[in-house]
């Protein structure tokens, strides 16, 4: 699970590499693996629909992910922001590649986490 999980975030910085540092920089307690953060980059949108998105919208979507767990959101919602645009862009074919690696390692998290779940 450690593995995959580094994987993920090793790939995160593929597809967003501001992020990892933006998250520590803000002190957010959000961890890159979270279920929120892999929908977020797993889902079908992509890092410049995110990047403008009214923040307002993207709070409004991260609390329905969270499932209203988050304390900040709005600080949260402008800090993911904040790293895509800060971040360089990958060409249509990397970012693909991107995005399947990412949709299964956020799969093998789920399962392995799951699967200790059940052992537990």
């Amino acid at each position: 699970l450690t593995r995959t999980k580094q994987h993920f975030i090793e790939n995160i910085y593929y597809k967003c590499n501001t992020l990892a540092y933006q998250f520590k920089k803000e002190e957010l307690s959000t961890n890159l693996w979270s279920s929120t953060m892999m929908t977020l980059m797993t889902d079908e949108m992509t890092l410049d629909e995110l990047a403008n998105m009214p923040l307002q919208e993207l709070d409004d979507w991260l609390q329905k992910l969270g499932k209203g767990h988050f304390k900040d959101s709005e600080k949260l919602a402008q800090t993911i922001q904040a790293a895509i645009r800060g971040s360089y862009r990958l060409s249509k074919l990397q970012q693909d590649s991107v995005n399947v690696i990412l949709g299964l390692l956020a799969r093998e998290i789920r399962n392995l986490e799951k699967m200790i779940k059940e052992i537990d």
